[in-house]
């Protein structure tokens, strides 16, 4: 995804802006696209441990419709506040100054939230090479052995 991004998002993005406005300023809104970008790259990653093309059950199949709308969701708030922020942003040059600071509150927010989980047993490390189907009907024990 990065590879995707620096090559077909970023570059375009740097050499566009440095035509219209200049290196500078083409940097600096390159600087912040790609901050936009990888937190929402890691925001949609978040939690997928299944190795592609690995799995022969994509876990995805039973709510495949509501992924798709938050997909969609999440690109339509990327898309217009990331729009709305730059241009307040560029409207005040000092308010730039707030995005490394907000990413890096973010960042440690989700570590610690990561290491509760880690440490409440919550979160699987590692990938995921196989993909069972999850079971259409399960068995409870209530005969309270075991």
């Amino acid at each position: 995804m990065l590879a995707f991004l620096s090559l077909f998002v970023l570059l375009p993005w740097f050499v566009v802006g440095a035509w219209r406005s200049g290196a500078l300023e083409a940097l600096a809104a390159t600087a912040y696209v790609a901050a936009l970008s990888v937190s929402l790259i890691e925001l949609l990653l978040e939690g997928y441990r299944k190795m592609p093309l690995a799995c022969p059950t994509p876990g995805f199949r039973d709510n495949l419709l509501m992924l798709c709308l938050l997909q969609f969701l999440g690109f339509e708030l990327f898309t217009r506040a990331g729009a709305a922020l730059g241009t307040w942003m560029v409207n005040q040059p000092l308010s730039l100054l707030l995005l490394p600071a907000a990413m890096l509150a973010a960042r440690e927010w989700n570590r610690r939230r990561r290491n509760d989980a880690r440490e409440a047993g919550e979160l699987l490390e590692g990938l995921t090479f196989d993909s069972l189907p999850p079971p259409t009907v399960e068995r409870l024990d209530l005969s309270g052995t075991g």
